[in-house]
């Protein structure tokens, strides 16, 4: 989609936004346990439901960032009833530094249009995927990135949210990317289905509430996966 068909979605559309970027591990380790198959189906139910009010999918708007040896803007902005099935390849490294950074660069771009269209929106997000640690780029990128995402968290300009892909990711150097205390959230197997749910329903209630609503993030002390 060009900047100006971006420009011209939210003339015809002025409803408030809530811009969520997914930014996904594509490094050759997703593949085990079919872990890029489980985010993909977990994305797909999260379209789904934000599509079943109307108010909701004119208001969330998704883009995917992607990264291995590179990071990639595999998807801009579109609002969900827009919103296609993704496709992923999965190959190389983990830049997840490139990645991130890219991410904050959708996010801000997005934001300066919201600003320039006159649309009002919510605080945006960014939900990290990875398995692993940081490889394939220096760490002065990682640092910038974590620094950067930190920042925009700590002064409430953006909620992040660390995703460990199962057990062995680096949690150490997702939990670098938000201000709070034990903020990665593992997840691994069912619990992508369970985890993409609690984002549908929370952003319904921000979207319901004007962006009032008071979400809990902190997953793993205050939801139990087996009832979620």
């Amino acid at each position: 989609m060009s900047k100006w068909d971006l420009n011209d979605d939210l003339i015809m559309n002025p409803s408030p936004r809530i811009p969520i970027c997914l930014c996904i591990d594509l490094s050759r380790s997703m593949l085990h346990f079919n872990r890029i198959g489980l985010i993909k189906d977990g994305i797909i139910s999260l379209y789904e439901e934000l599509k079943k009010d109307f108010q909701i999918s004119n208001s969330a708007e998704v883009a995917i960032v992607t990264f291995n040896n590179e990071a990639e803007l595999l998807e801009n902005f579109e609002t969900v009833s827009e919103k296609k099935i993704p496709n992923f390849t999965v190959s190389g490294n983990t830049a997840l530094g490139k990645g991130v950074n890219l991410s904050i660069n959708v996010l801000e771009e997005r934001k300066k249009l919201y600003k320039e269209n006159g649309v009002e929106y919510y605080q945006p997000w960014l939900i990290i995927f990875t398995d692993g640690a940081s490889y394939g780029e220096s760490r002065t990128i990682l640092q910038q990135a974590q620094n950067k995402c930190f920042g925009l968290e700590y002064s409430k300009k953006l909620v992040v949210l660390p995703i460990s892909v199962g057990s062995q990711a680096k949690k150490e150097e997702l939990q670098k990317f938000t201000s709070k205390k034990n903020a990665v959230i593992e997840v691994e197997g069912a619990q992508f289905e369970k985890f993409f749910k609690f984002i549908s329903q929370s952003v319904y209630e921000i979207v319901q509430s004007s962006g009032k609503a008071e979400i809990d993030f902190d997953l793993n002390s205050t939801l139990d996966w087996g009832e979620l």
